[in-house]
């Protein structure tokens, strides 16, 4: 899981680098929420942040 300052920003860029969607966002409380996206290799990372 990779903490970002701003969850939308960072998975729409990556998104854009070629990322493909695989699960969330998902709030998780407190103000943050998570994300998993796929790699053009198909490895699965995450994205750990504010809203």
């Amino acid at each position: 899981m990779v903490a970002t300052g701003d969850l939308r920003t960072h998975r729409e860029a990556l998104l854009g680098a070629g990322a493909e969607h695989h699960r969330g966002p998902l709030t998780i409380g407190g103000g943050r929420s998570i994300c998993q996206l796929v790699d053009p290799f198909g490895g699965v990372f995450g994205l750990d942040g504010p809203l």
